[in-house]
């Protein structure tokens, strides 16, 4: 039991590292085909909530497609591993855990 949580907490943190990786790399990538390289960095530094008053009017909507795009990508990653989840908890397979037996003094408890 306390190894599955280690496994959980572990994976957590690199999922999430993982996730991170993922959505800055879809986001350069898109970022440097659709506006000037020189407000790639600019947009990336100013984050998610501030990349507005760095983006013009014009490359607004491209932008606003690229972070949606971004987070697209992780949103499938992370089904993927849901269902990657899903289908390990289903091929572990169930085992029927047997009932104990009621003990009488009968069985050898007659030491007490």
């Amino acid at each position: 039991m306390a190894m599955m949580m280690f496994a959980q907490m572990l994976l957590t943190a690199i999922m999430q590292v993982v996730a991170n990786v993922l959505f800055l790399e879809v986001l350069k990538a898109e970022l440097v085909s659709k506006v000037s390289s020189a407000e790639v960095q600019a947009v990336i530094l100013a984050g998610a909530t501030k990349f507005r008053s760095v983006v013009s009017a014009a490359e607004l909507p491209q932008v606003l497609l690229t972070y949606n795009k971004s987070i697209m990508a992780v949103f499938w990653m992370v089904c993927g591993l849901g269902g990657l989840a899903c289908l390990s908890g289903l091929m572990m397979g169930s085992v029927p855990i047997p009932k104990e037996k009621p003990v009488t003094d009968e069985e050898g408890l007659t030491g007490r």
